[in-house]
């Protein structure tokens, strides 16, 4: 997801395109038409619809927009009764994973998008850090942080597991988080030469 126009100060007026980039080729092989989704601060996948989801965030953060991934055409659109700032989607739970805006807490919807827990709380934050995208496996739950690019796990119950500490330059800004085939991707914006960094993260987790 790339963001083409961004007003901070009236990002209800943003545009984004889907992009889908080749990494064998490094080029991109498909853009969608221009989409208005605001802020686009996460994008989801369920493959049981194939649908790509974009969380919209600012100012529209009960919004979320579906896309046929095959074709980057909008399928629909889904309000929440949250509002959240990160979303993902863990196929053999058959659960959302959505970040709740305003702190580090989350919870999680069926496939339905109705919650089915309770809202459970994120560790403590006594720095400031700014959480970022989310992402999930089978076992654990993912937020990736900007300032001091960390990663906080959680386990599907809600309790705090660890923090992976990521040796990142300071001039990064982690933007997203994914897995990918079991391996784990940050991607990083910024730095030199400017542009998208993906770093793979090989944590030790129980």
């Amino acid at each position: 997801m790339f963001i083409r126009r961004d007003k901070a100060t009236n990002e209800a007026d943003n545009s984004a395109f889907l992009s889908v980039y080749d990494p064998e080729k490094h080029e991109t092989v498909k853009v969608s038409e221009r989409l208005f989704t605001n802020h686009s601060n996460d994008i989801a996948y369920n493959p049981y619809t194939n649908e790509l989801l974009v969380v919209h965030n600012n100012p529209n953060r009960k919004t979320v927009s579906a896309f046929d991934r095959d074709t980057l055409q909008p399928t629909r659109q889904i309000k929440l009764d949250c509002n959240i700032f990160a979303m993902d989607y863990q196929p053999d739970r058959h659960r959302y994973l959505v970040g709740v805006s305003g702190a580090q807490d989350f919870r999680l919807l069926d496939d339905d998008f109705k919650p089915v827990s309770p809202e459970f709380k994120g560790i403590p934050d006594p720095f400031g850090k700014i959480t970022q995208g989310c992402a999930c496996d089978d076992k654990f739950i993912y937020f990736i942080l900007h300032r001091d690019s960390v990663i906080n796990v959680y386990d599907w119950d809600g309790n705090f597991v660890t923090v992976i500490k990521m040796n990142t330059d300071r001039s990064l800004e982690p933007e997203n988080i994914s897995i990918v085939d079991g391996r784990i991707y940050a991607g990083c914006g910024g730095g030199k030469p400017a542009g998208m960094h993906v770093f793979e993260v090989t944590p030790k987790l129980p």
